[in-house]
């Protein structure tokens, strides 16, 4: 969709070139006489769309001004010239579409960039543990599978971390029928000290874009995800449920992170040789998970009673599913994962997806 739109403003320009050579003297039937000034506007009209052309398929936010530049001066000529040029008004209208969608999307991402400012300068200022260094007496007293993952993911020997940024590409599909996946793209933020996690991603539904965000922070779990960063297709937020389901997410997804499983918020119980119980509890809110390890101390599955929907009675299994590790500024961690809800009509993997990048800070 990306080059088709690429391609209809190219040619959107290339044909406003027409009345500047019209204003020349050049035969051009189609269109009445133009005076040299009008020619040059006309010129304009085509520079402003081919500019807007190569700034979007480059993700240059400035496609969004030279955009509506654009398809001002082109209307305002095509009205002009309304009986030979009407019919140029339909690729505007699909332009300004188009722009209308960037500048939701951009306003959209803006928005979030300043929460994430927020959540960094909140950890940023909160107090630190006086010991950075992660020790073997630090986590002998942690039951004997955790201290095997920690042991293998390389956390021990190395310093605490405040901040960790990811980036992961992966696939998503709505419900159990549907047949196609969405690729989707997405970035996260986390804080350590105190548990917090900003995640937004984009993607095409059936060609449109669709962005969202999800986070906890400050003790509250919110989500919100819009259609070209304008239509809401699902918000929700200001409820326990919510909250409690988005600081299930932080614990499951300390697997980037393991040196997060010494912090005070988490508190471990050993079920058997293979498996810990992990609950955290922050502000008020409390949720709990299983973590499943393999003899290396890989973690291999974290399963958690999670809610699915704001208007459920009772949470629902879920279940991540670990299919390949890799290792990132010498910490060994889980790279690719399934995500699926255990439904009662049976699994419903809705999410399989790769960590790309992961930064400590």
């Amino acid at each position: 969709m990306k080059y088709i739109i690429f391609f209809i403003v190219i040619l959107h320009g290339l044909i406003h070139v027409l009345g500047f050579l019209k204003s020349l003297g050049y035969a051009i039937p189609q269109l009445p006489a133009i005076s040299k000034l009008t020619g040059i506007v006309w010129l304009m009209a085509s520079f402003a769309m081919i500019a807007t052309a190569f700034l979007y398929i480059t993700d240059n936010d400035m496609w969004l001004l030279t955009g509506t530049i654009a398809i001002l001066l082109s209307q305002v000529l095509i009205v002009t010239s309304w009986q030979d040029a009407k019919y140029g008004t339909l690729p505007n209208i699909i332009i300004l579409i188009v722009v209308v969608g960037g500048c939701g999307i951009w306003f959209f991402n803006h928005q979030v960039e300043k929460e994430i400012q927020v959540m960094l300068a909140q950890e940023a200022y909160s107090e630190k543990p006086a010991e950075k260094i992660i020790t073997e007496n630090m986590i002998t007293s942690y039951p004997a599978p955790v201290q095997r993952w920690l042991r293998y993911s390389g956390v021990v020997g190395k310093e605490m971390v405040s901040t960790v940024y990811i980036t992961q590409k992966g696939e998503m599909r709505l419900n159990p029928e549907q047949k196609q996946w969405f690729k989707s793209y997405s970035q996260q933020y986390f804080t350590v000290t105190i548990p917090s996690f900003i995640w937004k991603v984009s993607m095409n539904i059936y060609l449109l874009p669709v962005i969202g965000r999800d986070m906890f922070v400050d003790g509250k779990g919110e989500m919100k995800i819009k259609l070209i960063g304008l239509i809401p297709i699902a918000v929700a937020g200001d409820n326990f449920k919510i909250h409690q389901s988005a600081l299930q997410r932080f614990l499951g997804e300390i697997s980037w992170f393991p040196q997060a499983a010494l912090k005070p918020y988490i508190h471990w119980e050993a079920i058997d040789e293979s498996s810990a119980r992990a609950t955290i509890t922050y502000r008020g809110v409390t949720g709990s998970a299983v973590f499943y390890f393999n003899s290396k101390g890989e973690l291999i599955k974290f399963v958690a009673m999670r809610y699915k929907d704001i208007n459920d009675d009772k949470p629902t299994e879920w279940v991540a599913t670990v299919k390949g590790y890799g290792e990132f500024h010498g910490i060994k961690i889980p790279t690719t994962f399934d995500a699926t809800w255990m439904l009662k009509d049976g699994p419903f993997t809705w999410f399989t997806f790769t960590i790309t990048d992961v930064r400590y800070q």
